[in-house]
């Protein structure tokens, strides 16, 4: 696995994401905090689909990602109830499990 490469995509959605979130929502802390988390996860998530080579079991950063994004988003809307939080990251990592698939719909341009 290619550390860096997942450093740089988180960095650049992240700061994409976050960047727009400021501009055009200034002072909307909630909202810019939802953001950054989904671009942690879409930039997570791109990662082995932009160098399959260095990631012989992407998969698995996929799943991971999504389970940890589903975690803070329910912590994020304070979702108290352990079972809760379970469903929260089993839907992240299905999410995850997805991304092969929904991220080739996405146009970079």
């Amino acid at each position: 696995m290619s550390v860096k490469t997942v450093l740089w995509s988180i960095l650049i959605t992240t700061s994409l994401f976050g960047g727009f979130s400021l501009i055009f929502h200034f002072g909307d802390w909630e909202r810019f905090g939802l953001v950054v988390i989904f671009a942690l996860f879409v930039g997570a998530a791109i990662a082995p689909e932009i160098d399959r080579k260095n990631f012989k079991k992407g998969w698995l950063l996929q799943i991971a990602a999504g389970a940890m994004a589903g975690i803070v988003i329910g912590l994020f809307f304070h979702l108290q109830s352990i079972e809760l939080l379970a469903c929260c990251s089993v839907i992240g990592g299905f999410l995850g499990w997805l991304a092969p698939v929904w991220i080739t719909h996405i146009q970079i341009p």
